[in-house]
């Protein structure tokens, strides 16, 4: 039981931490160009100093962020609002992050995808299955 529970008391801040910025980039969203809200990520979260098991916990963040958009929310496509709060967590936590957006034309029409880009490489993300976007913005 004890286990359980500092596993629990782990993920609590993690947790904590997205539910805090969630509601806010979903409006965000809804009522800013993304150019925009790209940039005000970029100026407004100084990236800081690396403490070593950042990779942990971004990890971490991915897994709660998916967590609560598909399973609370039900969400089909919550690549961009995830991507967004990865990319901030990676600002914050000294990692080298960028979003990238993209779309490929499909047989009815255009289909986006967002994914984070961590030190070069996607995050989460099956490079064949990405290579069929064409890139339409990256930040």
């Amino acid at each position: 039981m004890k286990f359980r529970a500092a596993k629990i008391v782990a993920h609590l801040p993690p947790f904590i931490w997205v539910l805090v910025w969630l509601p806010y980039y979903s409006l965000l969203i809804r009522n800013r160009p993304m150019p925009d809200i790209l940039a005000g990520l970029s100026r407004c979260c100084a990236i800081s100093g690396k403490r070593g098991n950042e990779r942990a916990e971004l990890d971490r963040i991915w897994r709660i962020v998916n967590f609560i958009l598909k399973r609370v929310f039900r969400s089909s496509r919550p690549c961009l609002i995830r991507s967004l709060l990865l990319y901030r967590w990676c600002r914050e936590h000294g990692l080298d992050g960028e979003v990238a957006i993209g779309v490929y034309k499909t047989a009815t029409g255009l289909k986006g995808h967002a994914w984070l880009i961590l030190e070069g490489l996607p995050f989460h993300e099956d490079k064949s299955s990405i290579a069929q976007y064409t890139l339409m913005l990256k930040g």
